[in-house]
């Protein structure tokens, strides 16, 4: 691969990472998504954003879960909630270029069927219950992001976020990279932010 596409797979086995500086880009549209008997979710919050990783030395968009909160009007079992998350380049990848997506965290409560690094997808798996008519908060933060920098081929494009259970219709979000929209940083509050590979 040539410098220039850029990526996050440079660090390998860092314990943590720094705190980077973080620009707000777009948010997801507000919206309450639910089905009449099934799942409903608040994805008014769900927003991505431009960070500068400074681990990496660039720009990455990631998804940022902020006062998510998912109900159900029927119950859902241990390990029946699932989460897929994909990311689809607006530019084309060579061909034996790495994965677009990078998944640098796991919420708490939940699983991945990936481990932590580069994918096409994952699914995150909630691994409680939930009882009918109950709420569950998804634990705020940055989980997921582009690999590649949003100057390089890659590093723009769509996130697609999809939340199911058996019995209920899937519930789907599209978040779109803006491209060269606001770059202004600000910083994100000590421990605000923690990688672990």
């Amino acid at each position: 691969m040539s410098n220039a596409r850029p990526t996050r797979r440079a660090i390998v086995g860092a314990a943590a990472w720094s705190l980077p500086a973080v620009a707000v880009v777009t948010a997801a549209p507000a919206m309450a998504a639910s089905t009449p008997t099934g799942l409903g979710a608040n994805l008014s919050a769900l927003r991505v954003e431009r960070i500068e990783d400074p681990n990496f030395g660039g720009f990455f968009y990631e998804v940022v879960f902020d006062g998510i909160s998912i109900t159900s009007t029927a119950p859902v079992a241990a390990g029946s909630l699932s989460l897929l998350v994909s990311f689809t380049p607006t530019t084309a990848l060579p061909p034996n270029s790495p994965q677009p997506l990078y998944l640098f965290a796991i919420p708490s409560g939940w699983t991945s069927s990936s481990p932590l690094g580069l994918s096409d997808s994952f699914t995150l798996v909630y691994g409680g219950s939930i009882a009918a008519g109950g709420t569950l908060a998804f634990p705020d933060g940055n989980y997921f992001g582009t690999n590649y920098e949003n100057s390089a081929p890659g590093g723009e494009g769509v996130f697609t976020l999809t939340l199911s259970s058996p019995g209920s219709s899937p519930l789907s979000v599209s978040l779109t990279t803006p491209g060269q929209l606001d770059r202004r940083s600000r910083s994100v509050a000590p421990g605000g932010l923690t990688r672990a590979s």
